[in-house]
């Protein structure tokens, strides 16, 4: 399964919201401080797939794109950022989900995408999220092409009630199924090649 992901760029969105100091995800840990250690896990496999480095996208209220991004990187990633702000997800997504992207996906020039998004919450606009997504999958050819695989950090009802909407209930808008969602535990079980696969067979 390795070898199809190494076909993919991979780009993963992480959340630096204020509610990401929240102590309550395994070992006590802090939501940001489990996001980044299962960040780094992701982008030290992903780096071995993707060569040319990630796309590691930083989002709160502002959106911030490091691209190119090696695993040695994450901790300067970390060192610069403070949780702190709302959910711009919807920015974050069109950060990556750019009109040169689908242009360069019809003629070949661009490689199919994995996106993994680490949150803890919904976003400020869940309509534009929505809208984004919907846009993404009915401008894309091949349901192949592109995969978004949302990790909720942190035990948020309302986040993980948004979550399963987002991946069950857009089909009837949206030309093809794109989204996927991991709870923590779900992650743990599967580890990083599962959760890189699921982004592309939900």
């Amino acid at each position: 399964m390795s070898d199809r992901l190494k076909s993919y760029d991979i780009a993963i969105l992480l959340d630096r919201s204020g509610s990401m100091v929240i102590e309550d995800c395994p070992n006590s840990k802090s939501r940001w401080d489990y996001a980044r250690e299962n960040v780094e896990a992701v982008a030290a496999r992903a780096n071995k797939l993707d060569s040319d480095g990630i796309t590691v996208v930083v989002f709160g209220s502002q959106v911030k794109v490091y691209e190119n991004t090696t695993p040695a990187k994450i901790q300067d990633i970390y060192d610069q950022v403070e949780s702190i702000g709302n959910t711009a997800t919807d920015a974050a997504l069109q950060a990556i989900l750019t009109p040169e992207w689908f242009q360069g996906r019809r003629v070949g020039t661009a490689k199919p995408m994995i996106i993994i998004v680490f949150t803890d919450g919904k976003p400020n606009d869940q309509d534009a999220l929505e809208k984004v997504i919907v846009n993404a999958a009915n401008n894309i050819e091949k349901d192949e092409d592109l995969g978004i695989s949302f990790v909720q950090v942190g035990y948020d009802k309302g986040a993980s009630d948004f979550l399963a909407h987002l991946d069950d209930e857009l089909i009837g808008k949206a030309k093809f199924d794109i989204v996927d969602t991991k709870s923590m535990e779900e992650l743990e079980e599967i580890g990083v090649i599962g959760l890189l696969n699921a982004a592309l067979d939900d």
